[in-house]
This record gives structure tokens, sequence and C-alpha cells, in this order.
């Protein structure tokens, strides 16, 4: 048997608005997490270089690299530290925290990140190696977290920081490190050069921002764009389910009429009639009992599309009580079809609307029973566990196919 969970809504109605160019809250969060793990990744990798370091020196020999003593682990050990305190810290924060906590838990991750990555440049070879090129993934994502001008204060940073262990090299304040093994007759470069290649990163660094920074920022635009259309589209939705079900009701009331005066005719003067109005008024009351079943379809449909509901709606509703009401309503289409209605459910007190609920099971009952065979049956069960209530309703119809399910 085959099953449709009915989609879950957002209790907060949607994200909270900031800059046109600004992530929501729920994805920063995300990010920060995920900057965590990658971080774990890290780790591992120091972890692992000083295992090699130790227990074969030979493979960075071969490198023609000096190996790693003691760095690796340091570094290993600094960020498990920084990380288990990040990892806390983001266990304090929420979707609803303010905005200004979450943002400047991920500036606080890239600055740690970026100063530990500058003492790396600086052991690695500041100039000797490509490794002055991380500091792009950095910079890459703050093009995607952040609008422009804060991912410019990052790629500021990684310059400035970088620029600045280059020039305390150049100008003996800092001794020069590196793990290339220079092979005889290998000199060191000049200051002018060291100077040169890292300015040219940089340039490379604010070249690569400013492309990245451009097709996040338009991207993260039209997602907001599409943002605002689809709210547009969802209010003018709920509007045009507002104006169908105030025409749905009044069609009621001439429903109504006709039927009333159908059975001022067949109790009160169907002898009078001739058989053939007798036929014509039967047809007109074969009608019309369709048509009120299609009105009362479209009103339940459409109490059901009316939106959310707000939490200060919710309040305690017997599940058993639910399903009395609802056979109450589809009693009259399971007589006319002949449709036996077995209904097996615990008293069980749910957190929602009574009345939502009751429109809810209603409405896939009657659909049970129309799309049951003749002298059918529909059963109805419960199944409680950690998760919830589940409610089974079941028929012997001609079924629905997979594809249809979610309509």
């Amino acid at each position: 048997m085959d099953s449709y969970e009915l989609p879950a809504v957002s209790e907060y109605g949607g994200v909270r608005g900031y800059d046109s160019e600004e992530m929501a809250d729920a994805v920063l969060l995300a990010n920060a997490w995920w900057f965590t793990k990658i971080r774990w990744l890290v780790i591992g990798v120091f972890a692992a270089t000083g295992l090699f370091s130790r227990f074969s020196p030979q493979l960075f020999v071969k490198a023609a690299l000096l190996p790693p003593r003691v760095w690796p682990w340091v570094f290993a050990g600094n960020l498990l530290l920084a990380n288990i305190v990040f990892v806390c810290l983001l266990r304090r924060l929420s979707e609803q925290s303010p905005h200004r906590h979450i943002l400047g838990h991920i500036w606080l991750q890239i600055g740690v990140d970026l100063l530990v990555l500058t003492v790396l440049v600086h052991i690695i070879g500041s100039t000797d190696t490509f490794i002055a090129f991380t500091y792009l993934f950095h910079i890459a994502l703050a093009c995607i977290f952040f609008p422009r001008k804060q991912s410019l204060l990052v790629t500021l940073l990684a310059a400035s920081l970088y620029l600045s262990c280059v020039l305390l090299e150049v100008s003996g304040w800092l001794a020069e490190s590196g793990i290339l093994a220079l092979t005889a007759g290998t000199s060191e470069p000049k200051a002018e050069e060291k100077l040169l290649v890292s300015c040219s990163g940089i340039g490379i660094w604010f070249v690569v921002w400013y492309l990245v920074s451009a097709l996040s920022g338009d991207l993260r635009r039209r997602d907001r764009l599409l943002e605002k259309a689809n709210e547009e589209l969802l209010i003018a939705d709920r509007e045009k389910t507002r104006v169908m079900l105030c025409t749905t009701h009044d069609l009621k009331a001439p429903f109504s009429g006709i039927e009333m005066n159908i059975q001022e005719l067949r109790f009160g003067h169907w002898k009078d009639l001739p058989e053939g109005a007798q036929r014509l008024v039967a047809k007109i009351e074969d009608r019309s009992r369709v048509l009120r079943e299609r009105v009362n379809d479209i009103i339940m449909l459409g109490h059901l599309k009316s939106g959310p509901v707000e939490e200060s709606e919710f309040s305690c509703a017997d599940l058993k009580v639910v399903f009395d009401d609802a056979l109450v309503n589809v009693a009259d289409k399971a007589k006319a079809r002949n449709i036996s209605l077995s209904i097996d459910v615990p008293g069980v007190m749910l957190l929602d609307k009574q009345r939502r609920l009751v429109v809810l099971f209603t409405n896939l009952l009657a659909n049970a029973i129309n799309y049951s065979y003749e002298g059918g049956k529909v059963e109805v069960s419960a199944a409680i566990d950690r998760e919830g209530v589940h409610v089974f309703v079941k028929d012997y119809g001609i079924g629905i196919e997979k594809e249809d399910l979610p309509r």
C-alpha cells in the first residue's frame, strides 16, 4: 500500500529579510556547521602528516622535502581545541538567534583560520611554494557567504596577513622557513623577488574576489527576486482561495432553496405530479445532490489551503472525536454508495486545530468512499510510536497512481 506524507509547513512563515545580497540565518548557520566539518578533515590531514613524518620520513626526502617533526601535531592540536570551542558555541545558536551572533561566529572562524593559515604559510615557505594560494579557499567562501563588501574585508585581511608575513621575513624580524630541501648551488630568492611573488599572488586573489563576488551577488539577488515572486504568488493564491470560498458559500443558499422546494414537491404534491414531471424532479434532485457535494468539497479543500496554522491557534484535539465529526460529514455519502466504514483509532490527544483535522480527514474519507466499489468498505486505523500518531485510511477501490498521490 502506497502512502503520501503531507508536507511540513514552516511555523515561522518564511525567512527573515536582510540586505538583498545577504543569506538567511538558516543558511548562514548551516555554513558555520559546514566550516567545522571541513576543519575536522584538516585536523586529520595534519595528524596524518605527523604520523608519516614520524614513521616514514623517507617519503618526504624522496619528494625533496624536509620531514616535518613537531609542527603538524601543534597545528592539529590547536585546531582541535579551536574546533571544539566553535562547536560548543554553535550549539548555543539557532535560526532564531540574533543575526549578528551567527554572522559574528562565522567571522570568528574565518579570523582564526586565516591566522593559523598565515603561520602555516610561513613554516612551509611563503614564496617558495604555492601554499599562499590556499587563502583563496576562504576568499571564495567569503564571496559565497557574505555580501560583496564583507567578502572584500576577508580578502583584505588575508592579503594583509600574508604581506605582513613576507615583510617580516624580508626585514629579518622573522626567520625564514620552508619545507623544500634546497640542493647545492640553489640560492635563496632576493627580497625584491619575494615581494614581487607575494604581490603577484595578492593581485590574483583580488581578481578571483572580483569575479566570484560579482557572480555570487547576482545569484543572491536573483534568489531574493524569486523568493519575493513566490511570496506574491502565495498571497495571490490565498486571495483566490478566499474569493472561491466566499463564492462557494454564496452558492449554498440557492441550492438549499432548490432542495427545499424539491422536498416540498416530493412530500406534499408528489401524487399530483404527472409521471414525466416526477422524473424531471428526480433528475433535478440528483443533480442538486451532486452539486451540493461538489460545493462541500470545494469548501473543504479551501479550508485546507487557507494557510498554515499559527502556533497560537493550536489546541488539544481528541483524535477519536475528530473522526466522529468526520463520520457525520460523510455518512450520507457512504450510505448512498452502500460503503461500510470501519474506524479503529485511539482517543489520543493531538496538538493541532480540531476543525482543521476534521476537514482533513473528512476529505480523505470522502475520497476513499468516492473511489471505492459499490458495496465496499473503508478502514481507518492508527498506530502510535515515538515519532507521533500515524493514521491509515484504506479502501478497496480503483486505487491512486503513485504519481497522483501528492494531489
